[in-house]
């Protein structure tokens, strides 16, 4: 079993824009194991250090799981 995490952006994300990010998104990124997963899902919902207090990231994170 591989664990997966699908990063997006909203629809209507003025990021979402190919002019500025290009093909990045959407974007997948698997793990051996859910521990791996799990660890890397909470780092991506963490506030950013070089964002002011009151920014976050729009990011839409799906949990994904296949064989």
């Amino acid at each position: 079993m591989q664990y997966g995490i699908r990063l997006e952006l909203p629809e209507h994300d003025p990021m979402a824009n190919p002019d500025l990010i290009g093909d990045q998104f959407p974007q997948e990124k698997w793990f051996a194991t859910e521990a791996e997963r799990e660890q890397e899902f909470l780092k991506l919902t963490e506030h950013h250090p070089y964002y002011r207090r009151e920014d976050f990231a729009t990011f839409v994170l799906t949990k994904l799981e296949k064989d």
